[in-house]
């Protein structure tokens, strides 16, 4: 497993859900560092030297599964603007094509639901009109949506 610190909560999720199927279960997580979205081979700082870390230990290990956990902070906290031309999605996927040759399968968690800076359409007229959220559920768009 790698990620930033969210990872570290998502531990004994993982545990139980392999249910002892595995021989070794490492995590190299790191506070801040978003595995895939931070440019580390140009950046300077704890996170380039982090995450480079965490990278040449999955290639020294070569694990059958590969967890990426990371809770999106500033880097990817929307949606790509322009789809597999995306400058992210890009990044992303250079990252992911440096470890596909030393791992045989890669999970990667989704961007955890989060409040965005943003209020969502249906919470700002619920707001203006004083009516009650108790229906209200998550969407992918940060909008909050009638359940």
């Amino acid at each position: 497993m790698i990620g930033n610190s969210y990872a570290v909560k998502l531990i004994p999720a993982i545990y139980t859900s392999l249910k002892g199927d595995f021989a070794v279960l490492e995590n190299f997580m790191f506070s801040g560092c978003e595995p895939l979205f931070h440019p580390y081979q140009d950046a300077k700082g704890c996170c380039a030297d982090l995450i480079h870390f965490m990278f040449s230990k999955v290639k020294k290990m070569k694990p059958d599964v590969l967890f990426i956990i990371s809770r999106y902070f500033s880097d990817f906290s929307q949606k790509p603007y322009e789809g597999a031309f995306d400058s992210l999605v890009i990044e992303a996927n250079k990252r992911l094509s440096e470890l596909k040759p030393h791992v045989a399968t890669i999970i990667i968690s989704g961007a955890m639901p989060k409040w965005d800076y943003e209020i969502g359409n249906e919470v700002n007229r619920r707001l203006k009109m004083d009516l009650s959220f108790h229906d209200l559920v998550f969407s992918s768009s940060y909008n909050l949506i009638p359940g």
